[in-house]
């Protein structure tokens, strides 16, 4: 631990043995396999990468496809808007009409004779 105190992270390496030929045996050894992780890591990072890619495409289609929806919704519920103004029109008109065949039936009177405006 250093007077600041800030802890150092420290790395012991075995001691060199009396032969120098197999420690460096040993570190051509460990240095392959500290190499084969880190390619293992570097090509699982490509991967993760390569799918992060892929689902970020396919959030770009279902954000379009979405809005597609959207403006599909938009324009059925003007269309829907659109049928319920005219059907409200024909029930008046048809209402109109009612209203004038039962105002003639009853000037008509109970006999059927005398119809007519």
């Amino acid at each position: 631990m250093a007077a600041s105190g800030v802890t150092y992270l420290e790395v012991r390496y075995p001691a060199m043995t009396v032969d120098p030929a197999s420690d460096v045996v040993r570190w051509v050894k460990e240095g392959e396999h500290l190499f084969r992780l880190t390619l293992g890591r570097l090509q699982a990072a490509a991967d993760l990468q390569a799918r992060v890619d892929a689902l970020a495409g396919e959030n770009k289609n279902l954000r379009e496809a979405n809005q597609e929806l959207r403006r599909e919704l938009d324009l059925l519920r003007g269309e829907r808007l659109e049928a319920a103004e005219s059907f409200k029109a024909l029930a008046e008109h048809v209402t109109r009409l009612a209203t004038v065949a039962i105002q003639r039936l009853g000037r008509a009177g109970p006999s059927g004779a005398g119809a007519g405006p």
